[in-house]
């Protein structure tokens, strides 16, 4: 039986056929670089990042520079990397066919956050090989207590709370206790992190949901720090 795209036929290959998905790995990866090269010869690049994927991206280590206007330099910017359809391989294949192919343009700019989605908990021992990794996200389907023992104090957590929280009416106490959760194995771990609710499909059609999230949240914050 032959199976045509999606991941149906992706996963599979990742094993059966592993130089055709290192070829197509490649090229891909090659656009992309063309792509980057294209930007900077066009002038498009802009250092001031103040949104990461839904994220702060706020930092001191990265020039500041609130003008508008290319820098020309991606020395100067973030990038971000993730690969959602690898949740259901190994470690080792996930490296294999994605974070290893990644270092090529991780290491022309200045600082990396790799994650969106996926669960990370398992993979961090490759990505800490990433030189200027510095944030790492840790979806709600990761252990949370591992992404921080294995992040610590020397990457910042992009903790994403469960979306499904808002889709119907909000349950007040888990939301807190998710994050009061994420909060404890921070401290115990000297973690640094950020929390953004993201990837809202829907809110039930009340908006409440998404207010009454924000303000057990910040009420939550504010008994905490």
């Amino acid at each position: 039986m032959l199976v045509f795209g999606g991941a149906d036929s992706i996963l599979p290959d990742l094993a059966l056929r592993p130089d055709f998905m290192h070829s197509v790995r490649k090229k891909f990866t090659e656009i992309q670089t063309a792509e980057i090269d294209e930007y900077i010869r066009l002038g498009l690049l802009d250092g001031y990042c103040t949104d990461l994927h839904c994220t702060p991206g706020y930092t001191k280590t990265l020039p500041e520079s609130p003008e508008t206007g290319g820098t020309g330099n991606t020395k100067d910017m973030w990038f971000r990397q993730m690969a959602q359809l690898f949740s259901s391989v190994s470690p080792a294949m996930y490296n294999e066919f994605d974070i290893e192919y990644g270092k090529e343009l991780q290491s022309r700019f200045g600082l990396v956050y790799y994650g969106c989605c996926e669960p990370l908990d398992n993979v961090i021992p490759y990505l800490k090989r990433i030189p200027n990794l510095r944030k790492v996200g840790a979806s709600p389907w990761a252990n949370v207590n591992s992404c921080a023992e294995q992040l610590g104090k020397d990457y910042v957590m992009a903790r994403k709370p469960n979306p499904a929280l808002v889709a119907e009416k909000t349950d007040k106490e888990v939301v807190r206790k998710e994050l009061i959760d994420t909060i404890n194995a921070c401290r115990a771990n000297h973690c640094a992190f950020d929390y953004v609710l993201k990837d809202i499909s829907s809110c039930g059609y009340n908006l409440q949901n998404l207010i009454d999230w924000n303000d057990t949240v910040m009420k939550t914050l504010n008994e905490y720090y």
